[in-house]
C-alpha cells in the first residue's frame, strides 16, 4: 500500500507505505508448506517470526486459542501487518492511526485474525535510506518497545503475553478503531489544523 495526503494544492502525496500479507492457513497446512514458503524473506528477523505467533513449530499446528478464534470468525485467513512507514515530515500528526484503520477496513471481511510483529524500525535501520531520518529516533529498545506498544494498545490491539506479537480480532467490535474517523482526513479544516 502507498499512503497519500493532499498538499496545500490539493494534489496527491505520497506519505508513506505500509506492507501486509493475507494468507489462508487452511492451504498452507493441507499442502504441507510453511510460512516462510509464503513470506518475504524477511519476515524473519529481530522482530521475530510471524509463524512463531500462531503455530507451533515443532508440530506445525495452530495454536488453540488461535485456531479457535479463526473458528469463531468464520475464516482461515491471516492478515498479517509487516510494516507501516511514514516519511519524515508526516511522522507525529496521528496520520499512522489512519493507516492502521484503513488497513483495517479495506480487508474487513477477508480475515479472521489481523497480527502484527511489533518492532521499532529505527533500531533495524541498517537498509533504511538516510532520508528517513531514523538516525534522530530513540535507540533505546526498551523505550521504543514501550511506546510502540502502547500505541497498539492504544488502537484496540492484544498483546501475547508480554511478546512484540499483538493482534485484533476482527469478529470483535473494536471500540477504539472504531471512534478514528477516516473522513477528517478529507475534511479540509481538520487537515489544515493537522498539519499546522
Amino acid at each position: 500500500f502507498f499512503f497519500f495526503d493532499l498538499d496545500k494544492d490539493t494534489k496527491e502525496v505520497l506519505i508513506g507505505k505500509a506492507r501486509v500479507s493475507l494468507f489462508h492457513l487452511g492451504y498452507l497446512m493441507s499442502n504441507e508448506l510453511l510460512l516462510e514458503d509464503l513470506l518475504p524473506n524477511s519476515s524473519m528477523d529481530a522482530r521475530g517470526y510471524v509463524g512463531d505467533f500462531i503455530m507451533n513449530r515443532e508440530t506445525g499446528d495452530l495454536k488453540p486459542e488461535f485456531y479457535d478464534l479463526l473458528l469463531e470468525n468464520g475464516s482461515l485467513k491471516v492478515l498479517y501487518i509487516y510494516d507501516i512507514i511514514l516519511l519524515p515530515a508526516y511522522q507525529g500528526y496521528g496520520y499512522g492511526k489512519y493507516i492502521v484503520k484503513d488497513i483495517l477496513c479495506r480487508f474487513d471481511n477477508a480475515a479472521g485474525l489481523v497480527l502484527a510483529i511489533v518492532y521499532p524500525l529505527q533500531l533495524d535501520s541498517a537498509s533504511w535510506l538516510p532520508s528517513m531520518q531514523y538516525h534522530r529516533m530513540d535507540k533505546d529498545l526498551e523505550y521504543s518497545s514501550f511506546k510502540l506498544y502502547r500505541y497498539f494498545l492504544d488502537l484496540g490491539f492484544e498483546q501475547v503475553e508480554r511478546t512484540n506479537y499483538f493482534y485484533i480480532n476482527p469478529g470483535k467490535v473494536n471500540e477504539k478503531l472504531k471512534a478514528i474517523d477516516l473522513e477528517q482526513l478529507f475534511d479540509k479544516e481538520y487537515y489544515d489544523n493537522l498539519i499546522k
